[in-house]
């Protein structure tokens, strides 16, 4: 449901996101965190309108491909996965660790649904890039005009 205040629904998963990064970047500041960051992130998502299609990057640095699930229902898209820690070697010393670990779990509305038997994800230099065909339904149709005879 849009309103003048946007989608309801959509804009509290954003905002929650956004107060839990800076929630996280605060305390990081705070303490000089030197410890791994273990817990929930929030890869960061571009979504791109492309006509019949739709695409989507999304930033996953040290994240295996085999790490990630990504499922599509209807106009809905889940991604979860993992970023395992790096483990230091024995003669290192962490002197600061920036970088989040663990899970991440994102969910959100797409723009129109979408074939789920035509969808293409591929993992390179640590971007995933899902590209996902509107149904039939959602396409536009162009229709064309006859000129009636007389």
């Amino acid at each position: 449901m849009s309103n003048r205040y946007g989608t309801s629904f959509d804009d509290l998963l954003t905002m929650k996101e956004q107060m839990d990064k800076l929630f996280r970047t605060t305390m990081n500041k705070v303490g000089g965190q030197s410890e791994p960051r273990q817990g929930h992130w929030f890869p960061p998502i571009d979504l791109y309108d492309c006509g019949d299609d739709l695409r989507l990057e999304i930033e996953l640095p040290g994240v295996r491909q085999e790490d990630i699930e990504l499922t599509v229902e209807g106009d809905v898209l889940h991604l979860t996965g993992r970023r395992q820690a790096v483990e230091a070697g024995s003669r290192d010393r962490i002197v600061r660790l920036e970088r989040p670990t663990g899970r991440f779990d994102r969910h959100f509305k797409l723009p129109a649904r979408v074939d789920d038997q035509r969808v293409d994800a591929t993992l390179a230099e640590g971007v995933l890039t899902v590209r996902l065909i509107r149904s039939a339904a959602e396409r536009k149709k162009v229709i064309p005009v006859n000129v009636a005879s007389e």
